[in-house]
């Protein structure tokens, strides 16, 4: 699901935390790193339209929070929050039980798996609901899931982030665990990119084959 999440700190090309790509327009802490005082950026659509606020941020972290969060380790958040409240529409404040200096950093894509989740939606379908039909704020849009063959997103051309705005319509993501299959089905015209092996770049690059590295990945 990751295409269609934002988080609320971004990274930067270097994987650096970063709000340029991010959710918040920024945070305060005290001295003590033991109070967190988050801001989002104001203007930030959920995909059905409703503005993102203070109260996304606060369910957000709260599910993350519970014993049975679907991740490997955004549950261990709970170990370090104390209470979280909102003090404006887009402002929460974070109480952690001892110091923490690198907290924030745990709120990102680059060290826990934490996409801002949105509360009306949520509540309003349930968790079956939202995983048959989610929505989020990133750059592409739901459209079907076929369990074990493929996911498929539409473009959000009302993103937020107006440099990161997809040059494509649609992304299909395929399920294909074999890479020898993947390549053939490069070569035949089936998918239009997937990861490579190194002994192939030169057969591909001769079939006029274009190979993007990291940096464009």
């Amino acid at each position: 699901y990751g295409p269609m999440f934002d988080h609320l700190l971004g990274s930067d090309q270097n994987g650096r935390p970063s709000i340029e790509s991010g959710v918040l327009e920024g945070w305060d802490n005290n001295s003590k790193a033991t109070e967190y005082t988050l801001t989002l950026k104001k203007g930030i659509k959920w995909h059905d339209g409703v503005e993102m606020t203070s109260e996304d941020l606060l369910f957000s972290i709260g599910h993350y929070s519970r014993a049975a969060a679907a991740c490997d380790t955004c549950g261990l958040i709970q170990d370090d929050i104390e209470q979280i409240k909102i003090i404006s529409p887009y402002q929460v404040r974070i109480i952690l039980k001892e110091p923490e200096p690198t907290f924030i950093t745990r709120l990102g894509s680059k060290v826990e798996n934490v996409p801002i989740l949105p509360a009306h939606y949520w509540e309003k379908v349930g968790a079956s609901g939202f995983a048959d039909s989610p929505i989020g704020s990133g750059p592409w849009r739901f459209v079907e899931r076929v369990t074990g063959e493929y996911i498929e997103y539409e473009a959000n051309r009302d993103y937020w982030d107006s440099d990161h705005v997809t040059g494509f319509k649609r992304l299909r993501l395929l399920k294909v665990p074999d890479p020898q299959d993947q390549l053939a089905m490069l070569i035949a015209g089936t998918i239009d990119m997937a990861p490579v092996a190194l002994r192939d770049v030169e057969t591909l690059k001769a079939e006029g084959f274009s190979i993007q590295g990291p940096r464009y990945v």
